[in-house]
């Protein structure tokens, strides 16, 4: 029985690491950037509808196993990683006066287009906006401020990645 000289394990260990760079490659590359862009920036009451847009945009790079820099083993990111999911939460600032102040009022997710971008339209309920206590004249009017925290929650290639907070502003209305 004739045994695996030094060049036989060179060639299986390789082996070995590229199906593990294929295999294990699965979300470790992070997207250059992730976009979010919401509208409209400020309501003045009822209905309040928002949308959010924005875009992923991939990385022009290669994936090669650890430790390898022998472009033999490497292979670019694929033109279908835009795929996946954005997950959009809607949560109200802290203020005394409003009932859910301080809480997630929304969250959804979002699947990806081939073209990397994503939208997703939200209409929050009036009495998330009315007042839990009862409202001065000087109060009416008054505003409150909602953040959207965007998250792309990554893919088999792409990582997870924060986008940046948006804030938008909604009039109170008193109850």
């Amino acid at each position: 029985m004739r045994r695996n000289g030094p060049i036989g394990l060179m060639a299986l260990l390789a082996g070995m690491m590229l199906f593990g760079a294929v295999a294990g490659a699965a979300g470790n590359v992070a997207p250059t950037r992730v976009t979010a862009k919401v509208r409209p920036l400020h309501t003045a009451g009822p209905p309040y509808t928002f949308t959010t847009s924005g875009k992923i945009v991939r990385p022009s790079v290669t994936i090669c196993p650890k430790g390898t820099t022998n472009p033999a083993y490497c292979e670019q990111v694929p033109a279908g990683t835009c795929s996946g999911t954005v997950r959009i939460t809607i949560e109200m600032g802290i203020d005394l006066l409003l009932a859910d102040a301080g809480t997630t009022l929304h969250t959804s997710k979002v699947r990806l287009r081939s073209n990397c971008t994503y939208s997703s339209t939200t209409k929050l309920r009036k009495g998330q906006f009315t007042a839990g206590l009862p409202v001065g004249r000087h109060e009416i009017g008054r505003y409150a401020r909602l953040t959207f925290v965007v998250r792309y929650l990554g893919n088999s290639v792409l990582s997870a990645e924060n986008g940046p907070n948006r804030t938008v502003i909604a009039q109170v209305i008193s109850g």
